[in-house]
This record gives structure tokens, C-alpha cells and sequence, in this order.
């Protein structure tokens, strides 16, 4: 069997509780004490705010926080580190859930998008309207501004790609971030949104790092060992280098 190179895939103990809600609470504390804050920041950095290239950087960064991004990720990693498909369910779980779970929570909390003040920023006085009332769901997109779906999908994208491949940490926490700036600067989302957002993430990453329900799943798959053939990425089984040396050395002796 073919050791992985990275001894470091597939570790858990980093995602304990305690660590986790520690970071957790630290982003809802700063979204409670930015959220008076919103309309200014929101104001700043609207879009003729920033020069055209940094614009386009940040336009061009969500593709980290879109499905067809996270799905182009996903195929990458089948196809180019074939030993490590097995952990290829797991960093689907962690994007997939995460932005399925801020989604939810949207449903339920009525808030406008800074795109609806864009021009008339003196009218953002107030940008919640509360629960939903009588069991109605919120499904009017402009409505659904908490927490932030695409900055959930990018942490949990990134949660995911850091445990395959943990040398990656520093880039796939900065394209998190850049793909969370995004929506702030695109006028989607406020400040305390995208902080929300980057929380639920975090909530449901260790939820699915653990050894029970999805994630005893995942250990499960994880588990098993890769074959030589899939660790390679060869179509063809691998050849006994020791048999080969002793052919190699019986027919040398012959022709002596």
C-alpha cells in the first residue's frame, strides 16, 4: 500500500468543541457589535468605491462561495489526487450543509439586502424587519439577508480543502475571505451577515468532524485503505519491482 505524502490528512483532533465555539462566539460578538455599523461600511465600499482590478478580484472570487465552483474543486481533487477521493465526501458535506443551514436560518429572519438601499442610503435607517410571522416562510431573495449563504458554503469549502490537503490552510482561508468580502462589496450582504454566516459554517464543520451521525460515516469511508492501483493513479496494477530485479539478474547471469 502507497503511504499518503501528507500525514497530516484526514485529522480531526483540531476540531473539538471547545476550539470551535471559541471562534464562534468571537464572530457573533463582532456581528453584534458591527451590525450598527452595516449602513456605513456598506455605504464605503460600494462598488465605485474600489479601483476597477481590485473590483474584478473580488467579483471573481465567488466563484469559491458558488456551487460550480465547489463542484470544479470536487472534480479537481477525483481526478488529479486520486488517493485522496475518499475524503472527496466529507468536503462535499461541509460546503453542501453549511450553505443549506444558513439557507434555512434565511427562511425564518426577515432582513433587506444592501442592494435595496443602493443610491438612497439615508432610507437604510432600519434594515430588519424581525421573525416571519404566523409560520410563513421568507421566500423573497431581497428578504433573505441573514446570515450569509455563499460566505457559509466558502468556510465550509474551506474547512473541508484545509483537512485534505493542511499545508493549503493560509490559501484556502484567504479565498474564504475574499469570497466573504465579496458579497459585503457586491452590495449582497451586510457586515453582520457575512460574520453570521462564517459562524453557522464553523457550527456545522464540527458537527461533521465528529464520530457520530454523518461524520462516523465519513470516518468510516475514510478508514479504509487505498489500494495501490487508485493511490497511483495508474489504470494498470503495479508491477513487483523484486520480482522484476530477480528476472533482471537470472537472464544477466545467462548471457554470461
Amino acid at each position: 500500500m502507497l503511504t499518503e505524502t501528507n500525514q497530516l490528512t484526514g485529522d480531526r483532533s483540531k476540531f473539538t468543541w471547545s476550539r470551535i465555539l471559541v471562534v464562534v462566539l468571537v464572530l457573533l460578538i463582532a456581528a453584534v457589535c458591527l451590525a450598527p455599523f452595516d449602513v456605513v461600511i456598506s455605504k464605503a465600499l460600494q462598488t465605485g468605491f474600489l479601483p476597477g482590478d481590485l473590483q474584478k478580484v473580488f467579483h471573481l472570487s465567488e466563484i469559491f462561495a458558488h456551487g460550480f465552483g465547489v463542484l470544479m474543486i470536487l472534480l479537481g481533487i477525483w481526478v488529479l489526487f486520486p488517493e485522496k477521493q475518499k475524503y472527496i465526501p466529507r468536503v462535499a458535506m461541509l460546503a453542501a450543509f453549511s450553505g443549506l443551514t444558513a439557507q434555512c436560518i434565511k427562511m425564518f429572519i426577515v432582513r433587506q439586502r444592501p442592494g435595496d438601499f443602493v443610491g438612497q442610503w439615508e432610507k437604510a435607517t432600519s434594515t430588519w424587519s424581525g421573525f416571519i410571522d404566523h409560520f410563513a416562510l421568507n421566500t423573497d431573495n431581497n428578504l433573505q439577508s441573514f446570515p450569509s449563504g455563499h460566505t457559509a458554503t466558502a468556510v465550509g469549502l474551506a474547512v473541508g480543502l484545509t483537512y485534505v490537503f493542511p499545508r493549503g490552510k493560509y490559501l484556502f482561508t484567504g479565498l474564504a475571505i475574499l469570497a466573504s468580502l465579496q458579497r459585503i462589496v457586491g452590495n449582497a450582504h451586510w457586515t453582520s451577515d457575512v460574520l453570521s454566516g462564517a459562524a453557522v459554517a464553523l457550527l456545522v464543520s464540527c458537527l461533521l468532524m465528529q464520530d457520530y451521525g454523518l461524520g462516523r460515516f465519513c470516518n468510516r469511508l475514510e478508514s479504509k485503505p487505498v489500494s495501490d492501483q487508485a493511490a497511483t493513479g495508474s489504470g494498470s496494477p503495479p508491477t513487483d519491482t523484486t520480482e522484476s530485479s530477480k528476472t533482471a539478474n537470472r537472464l544477466s547471469a545467462k548471457s554470461k
